[in-house]
């Protein structure tokens, strides 16, 4: 890993121009080396609490003429949190930037709004009046309650600020949520779509927003079954409307303002709010054409490709990656394609400049080819970009890159205290499975110093279509500061690698899913990095249930085992499942990845942890979110009752008000808390 870069702390101590391979980036006069090597003490692994502790630097944002640049900033000394914008100029980044005072507020994001207005969004967990607290936001009379969301509309002074819904009292004094921004309209640098729920006709609503008055004005309403829109310059041309039990959704389209909304189709959502087949990435500048991902006929993965609303007929492809799912997409403010997305096992683009490639080669190798470097923001030529750094020993990093000047500089450190040292490193580990497939995994190695085979971790992840990579994970970070090697395979059923791939588990919940995670253990323990003798198996959702069902294949495997949020009974699941119907898209799905219960029930029984309680030997942790709409708290509950009837050992912790994961720090630290001091009490 490279050495930390200068930080925007205080202010710009001095310009930093890089060196990288394959783009010529530009030197700016590296510091000299120390004439004598100092002795440098041992790094201390991070604690939860310095985990989860919120970053410093909060977010950036780029003009869209790419010329200025905001930073949004907060420090806490004393118990007093002050929040403040650092505004630079970012044809140089030199100098002192302009420090415009916030307040005591709790800011998460900041957006140019257009050239002269910058957006704030800010949070209350509590229940301030706005504008009593110290800094420069104006006052306000309205109270809010919690916790609540509200955008504030600022010039480039941090003055004549304006809530954005100013005009509507009753919305700035009982809305909880007024912070959701559907399109930034490009012809109309004033205007902004917001989507907001209407309380007296108890649907979601769409208004345009003045970024200079505030005010909003209603011109859309949904249905109750509404949850949100995609609009084109301030067109909605697509809306979602979900059904009784949230696991699905209708597309509704419409070619322009005027027309009728049409059903399109149905999709099923997953765990991450995603549609596996059909995702609506973005608008065009083109009227009428948006950027989908979906896998074409005869196609193994997913591709982005162009999507007619009035035919409703896909265009061409605009990109495709062999071997791997295309999932997002990079754009600028104008809606212009800069690239699309997709995971090896780190984050990659196709982009539409061909020429950029090199450039984002460049970079990666800056960062020793380590690093997640995501493409935050770009100016409208896409010459300046904000990047975004992350990877196993960076918690976080924001940089400027100059396309035409080859230059990177640093924009600061996320997470300051987090260095590189402390933080423990991952590998790619390519393993040969019993039937002769291959699948990757990542293996994290403690800092700590030892020799010999170490305690591990295994951890599958949840979904089962989701995906492991390269990256920073605090929960694994919290694992490995304990001195315990962690361990994450992408077993056959995860996302990311091809339909095929997925496929491959589908129907094989607690036998070749399993055995891939097993094959993926074995591997590590043969290589003498982990101690056959003190392993555990840590997981959520699916990966909760994977690591049940661990301990009940390889009792003589696993000495400890955490559930979070896992199911233990598939065919209660798929009875769940079923709720919204016999014949909705989510049961089919589910039947065909799980298994039909009329045809092979037998089969499914088997895959059951909860019917299996008995064969577990380890002593077993369950968790689970008292409200999770996903994987519903009674599947710990039976699991619970299940092992106390077969007299084995578990402790179960339920989190009260608390859903599918999307925890606050507070619970996470409850969470990560229990599970390392169970963990600890047995491997």
């Amino acid at each position: 890993m490279v050495s930390r870069r200068a930080v925007l702390a205080a202010g710009f101590g001095g310009s930093l121009a890089l060196s990288a391979p394959g783009i010529g980036i530009a030197r700016a006069g590296d510091p000299a080396p120390s004439p004598t090597t100092p002795i440098l003490p041992t790094p201390i692994p991070p604690t939860i609490d310095e985990l989860l502790q919120k970053a410093v630097l909060r977010d950036a944002s780029l003009s869209p003429d790419g010329k200025r640049l905001a930073i949004l900033r907060e420090q806490r000394e004393g118990g007093k949190r002050l929040a403040y914008l650092l505004l630079a100029n970012a044809e140089t980044m030199s100098g002192t930037p302009e420090r415009v005072v916030l307040g005591d507020y709790e800011v998460e994001q900041v957006l140019w709004a257009n050239e002269e207005r910058l957006l704030l969004w800010l949070s209350f967990d509590t229940d301030p009046v706005i504008g009593t607290h110290a800094g420069q936001l104006p006052p306000s009379v309205y109270w809010v309650s919690k916790p609540v969301r509200r955008i504030m509309s600022v010039d480039l002074k941090g003055g004549s600020g304006v809530l954005l819904f100013a005009n509507d009292k009753r919305a700035i004094g009982q809305e909880f949520d007024l912070g959701s921004i559907v399109d930034m309209v490009p012809s109309d640098p004033r205007t902004v779509i917001m989507q907001a729920w209407g309380p007296m006709e108890g649907v979601q609503a769409l208004y345009k927003v003045d970024v200079y008055t505030g005010e909003a004005t209603l011109f859309e309403r949904g249905l109750r079954a509404t949850l949100g829109w995609i609009s084109q310059d301030g067109i909605s041309l697509v809306r979602y409307d979900r059904n009784a039990f949230d696991t699905r959704l209708r597309v509704m389209m419409r070619d322009d303002a005027s027309g009728k909304w049409q059903f399109y189709r149905d999709i099923r959502l997953n765990e991450v709010r995603k549609s596996p087949d059909f995702n609506i990435v973005c608008a065009t500048p083109e009227p009428g054409i948006l950027l989908v991902t979906s896998r074409p006929e005869g196609s193994d993965t997913d591709c982005l490709r162009r999507f007619n609303i009035r035919t409703r007929e896909y265009g061409d492809v605009v990109a495709r990656v062999n071997g791997r799912d295309v999932d997002a997409a990079a754009v600028d403010p104008l809606h212009g394609l800069i690239g699309a997305s997709y995971y090896d096992d780190r984050l990659n683009y196709v982009f539409a400049d061909p020429t950029l490639a090199a450039h984002y080669k460049g970079v990666n190798g800056y960062f020793g080819n380590a690093c997640n470097v995501a493409i935050q923001e770009a100016d409208v030529r896409h010459n300046r970009m904000i990047l975004g750094v992350s990877g196993p020993r960076d918690a976080g990093s924001l940089h400027l890159y100059d396309r035409a000047a080859r230059q990177l500089k640093p924009i600061g450190e996320c997470y300051p205290w987090l260095t590189p040292e402390r933080l423990a490193p991952m590998e790619v580990l390519k393993v040969r499975t019993r039937d002769d497939a291959e699948i990757t995994a990542y293996l994290t190695t403690p800092i700590i110093a030892a020799t010999g085979a170490r305690p591990m971790v295994v951890m599958p992840h949840g979904g089962p279509e989701a995906r492991d990579h390269l990256g920073y994970d605090f929960l694994v970070q919290s694992l490995a500061a304990r001195g315990w090697v962690v361990l994450q395979p992408n077993f056959r059923g995860s996302a990311g690698y091809g339909n095929g791939f997925r496929e491959a588990g589908h129907r094989r919940w607690g036998d070749r899913m399993q055995q891939d995670v097993e094959d993926a253990v074995a591997m590590v323990v043969a290589a003498g990095r982990a101690d056959p003798k003190h392993l555990a198996i840590c997981g959520g959702s699916y990966g909760g249930y994977a690591a049940l069902m661990g301990g009940i294949l390889r009792p003589d495997l696993y000495r400890a085992i955490v559930s979070m949020a896992g199911p233990s009974d598939l065919m209660k699941m798929l009875d769940y499942e079923r709720i919204d119907g016999s014949d909705s898209e989510s049961y089919a799905y589910w039947r065909s990845v799980i298994g039909d219960p009329h045809t092979e029930a037998e089969r499914i029984r088997a895959a059951c942890p909860a019917l299996r309680a008995a064969e577990i030997a380890a002593p077993v942790q369950l968790i689970h979110g008292a409200w999770d709409g996903v994987v519903p708290v009674e599947q710990s509950k039976m699991m619970q009752k299940a092992l106390k009837a077969a007299d084995r050992s578990c402790v179960y912790l339920e989190l009260p008000r608390q859903g599918h994961f999307g925890f606050k720090p507070d619970i996470w630290k409850t969470v990560l808390t229990t599970t390392c001091d169970f963990l600890a009490a047995h491997i």
